[in-house]
């Protein structure tokens, strides 16, 4: 018997903030529970964290007659980040237990550190959005991003960065609003760069009425207004416009705030997105700090998607900006509520139909 760790089985440790059950196998990828020594299989004690072990099979890679075995931990993020998309939680990637035939220390420092139980990325109970049950055997539906050759190769590029951008604002929403206030924007960007827009479309009434103008009026104008077009980059427009059009009535129909009042509406929404943009350039650009306005830990308001008020701060403009934007807790809601629709648009998924398993069996 080979008691050695085998060079084409990888292990790696995942954990969430969650409370997560379920395991999900096939002949590819396993995710169970780790349980900590002791644990009471009675009354289902926990440590603070939900903590997985994730295992899978590769192949060495041969190049010029030599096997080449290397690191996988890009395969650990991803997977990492296809969960926090996929359940709309935080998860973090530890690091491997043993790959490519070494045993290794994976990373503890996230395991015991402090979280808010009560906000939704960390909570017990499923999103508002595509109430996917928090159980591992849903994995399944998701599964295909990795191994469907079917699908679109530029579009999995693009799903893959979006989503780990999403995964790391995620794992910086309570230590550092900003940057996650960035990383959902980010996230954004890169879809509206995918989508496919009608260049007049975005353009103000104004401004396609000059184009008209310069066009009819003036010699040479079809080759003057496309130099115009070519230097108008319509960055916030593409950003507006994609969002809006992924966030339909069922988006609306629904809130994760807890008081009313502050829940994000149709009839300015298109506005906050434009704001919420404007945070992000305005910081780039001035460094002007926001981090208290987008998740204002001591307002005792909860989930709040819209930011109350207007700031007091030394340039008006800056605080109203602020005031029509969203919070971080509805940047987040919008943000993943469009990758996930664009995913069904451009990878032929489905998230809000029940899918089968191969593995049902529960360990929570």
């Amino acid at each position: 018997m080979n008691l050695k760790p085998d060079r084409q089985i990888q292990k790696a440790l995942i954990s969430t903030t969650a409370q997560i059950g379920g395991e999900y196998c096939d002949e590819h990828i396993l995710l169970r529970m780790v349980w900590p020594e002791g644990r009471d299989f009675y009354t289902k004690k926990t440590c603070n964290r939900s903590t997985i072990m994730l295992v899978f099979q590769t192949q060495p890679v041969k190049i010029g007659g030599r096997e080449i075995y290397p690191s996988y931990a890009e395969v650990g993020e991803k997977i990492a980040s296809y969960l926090s998309l996929l359940f709309g939680k935080r998860f973090d990637f530890h690091g491997f237990v043993e790959s490519n035939g070494f045993f290794q220390i994976p990373d503890y420092f996230n395991l015991g550190g402090y979280f808010t139980r009560s906000i939704p990325i960390n909570s017990a109970k499923a999103r508002i959005d595509f109430e996917i049950p928090i159980n591992l055997t849903e994995f399944s539906r998701i599964k295909p991003f990795m191994a469907d050759e079917t699908v679109d190769i530029k579009f999995l590029q693009v799903f893959t960065a979006i989503t780990r951008s999403y995964w790391r604002a995620l794992q910086t929403f309570e230590s550092d609003p900003e940057v996650s206030f960035l990383h959902l924007i980010t996230a954004g960007e890169i879809i509206s760069n995918f989508e496919k827009f009608d260049f007049d479309a975005l353009l103000e009434e104004e401004t396609r009425n000059d184009l008209q103008r310069i066009e009819i009026e003036c010699c040479d104008g079809i080759q003057i207004v496309s130099r115009i077009k070519g230097k108008l980059r319509q960055v916030k427009k593409r950003f507006v416009k994609a969002i809006c059009s992924f966030c339909d009535d069922n988006f609306f129909n629904r809130t994760e705030s807890s008081p009313s009042w502050g829940r994000l509406r149709l009839e300015n929404f298109e506005a906050s997105i434009g704001a919420a943009y404007e945070v992000r350039s305005s910081y780039l650009h001035t460094g002007s700090p926001f981090g208290y306005w987008v998740l204002p830990h001591e307002s005792g308001c909860g989930s709040i998607e819209m930011n109350i008020g207007t700031p007091v701060t030394d340039d008006p403009k800056w605080s109203n900006i602020l005031a029509n934007s969203l919070s971080l807790f509805g940047l987040e809601r919008v943000i993943r509520y469009s990758i996930i629709r664009f995913a069904e648009k451009h990878g032929r998924s489905d998230f809000s139909k029940i899918v089968e398993s191969p593995n049902q069996h529960d360990n929570s």
